[in-house]
């Protein structure tokens, strides 16, 4: 939403970004990244204690440097390549998530 701000307004489309401004949709992507890793912990306690549900961690530390970069990024074109690396991001989370599942159950 924060790279299409001037398209989406001309569209007439009502997102955060459009309504409230790019420091809405910059505190929407965060508030998202937050609550996805805060899952694990949910997870954690949900499926008795799996320690290994919280290797979806290993990625935290690309999400604070996506993030940084995300917010550094001016809006338009350029965030392509950041947004690229967002689905990167959240390819290498549902694998790791993936991988937390199939050894919490098998590795007993």
């Amino acid at each position: 939403n924060v790279r299409d701000i001037v398209s989406d307004k001309r569209a007439g489309r009502k997102n955060i970004a459009v309504l409230f401004g790019r420091r809405a949709g910059e505190t929407e992507y965060r508030i998202m990244q937050i609550i996805a890793y805060l899952v694990p912990i949910a997870l954690f306690f949900v499926m008795g204690f799996q320690p290994w549900i919280l290797v979806t961690y290993l990625t935290l530390p690309a999400a604070i440097r996506d993030y940084q970069n995300f917010r550094k990024t001016p809006s338009g074109k350029e965030l392509n390549l950041q947004l690229g690396k967002t689905g990167q991001l959240l390819f290498f989370y549902g694998l790791a998530m993936t991988a937390g599942f199939i050894l919490a159950r098998f590795a007993r």
